[in-house]
């Protein structure tokens, strides 16, 4: 579901099916479609814990701060883990305050490695040379209005689909009128549910322009066939699972109705909370089957 379908489902919950907004308002309806997005949908699926949206980045300690990446959800870390040599987890890294020196951490003593300190948005540690592979919560990409069926979505050099690719072309779905890119820095979009992001790139056009299809060369990540190139930040889909859909339409309606001071209000609010039971059957726990292991690393049960 594009974010143009999004929006339609949301009017007509809303029972605005029949109104034609302008695009100022569709601006508007954005706004609070983001603002649901990230303080409803992202936190309810969030308190599931089921490590939705989990990503990691690799620091080198022999740069002693690392910044927590900007789209880090609350700007915290979900966890910290030394690597060995072959790049697998060795052991879990603490934290420590302030107030406590390695010297007398006895976590350092019992680790052999100094715990992290954090402070405003940066992590803190001795040089070591050893790498911490750090894992966050990552927010999804702000959702713009974009219907994957009209060419005039693509005509703003906003959004591509990936036809092919090799390690340093793309072919991409003609988008029609077509300015010259250079060096602009574009998110790869999966194709598929749940729409994660799947990397970045660097793209410049080759001539000629609005060729069909058109060529392009990139540097970064390389995207698959079929996948999508939204600019930096933004995309036109739902960072979700599938069956999040509904709650999040139902989500977006109660809350223009409820700006609106609309009397379906209260209906809307009391279908959301019957749909999110439902969603907590099909998405937690993930894991339906074998039950977890009971683990201690390093601790009670490490005999090594």
């Amino acid at each position: 579901m594009d974010t143009a379908s999004l929006l339609r489902a949301v009017k007509r919950r809303a029972r605005l099916q029949l109104v034609s907004l302008p695009s100022s308002q569709i601006s508007e309806f954005f706004e609070i479609i983001n603002e649901t997005f990230e303080n409803d949908v992202i936190p309810t699926i969030l308190s599931f814990r089921e490590e939705y949206y989990n990503h990691s980045q690799i620091w080198d300690t022999n740069n002693e701060t690392f910044e927590i990446p900007s789209d880090a959800v609350g700007q915290k870390v979900r966890g910290l883990y030394l690597l060995d040599t072959n790049g697998n987890r060795a052991r879990p890294v603490g934290f420590k305050n302030l107030e406590t020196s390695d010297e007398y951490s006895l976590y350092s003593r019992l680790s052999y490695f100094p715990a992290v300190t954090i402070l405003d948005n940066t992590l803190y540690t001795p040089t070591r040379g050893e790498r911490i592979e750090v894992m966050y919560y990552r927010m999804p990409n702000t959702l713009v209005n974009f219907d994957q069926t009209s060419n005039a979505s693509y005509t703003t050099n906003n959004a591509f689909r990936v036809i092919s690719s090799t390690t340093s072309t793309l072919s991409l779905r003609n988008p029609g009128t077509l300015t010259t890119i250079t060096s602009k820095a574009y998110d790869i979009i999966s194709s598929s549910y749940p729409f994660r992001k799947k990397g970045s790139l660097s793209l410049t056009t080759t001539a000629p322009l609005g060729a069909n299809p058109q060529t392009a060369t990139f540097t970064g990540d390389q995207p698959d066939a079929d996948d999508w190139l939204f600019e930096t930040g933004v995309t036109g889909f739902a960072n979700i699972p599938r069956e999040m859909n509904l709650y999040f339409i139902l989500a977006c309606a109660s809350a223009i109705l409820n700006f609106n001071g609309a009397a379906e209000y209260t209906q809307v609010e009391q279908e959301k909370a019957k749909q999110l039971d439902r969603v907590k059957l099909l998405l937690d726990p993930r894991n339906d089957g074998q039950p977890w292991v009971l683990t201690d690393s390093r601790g009670f049960f490490d005999f090594n």
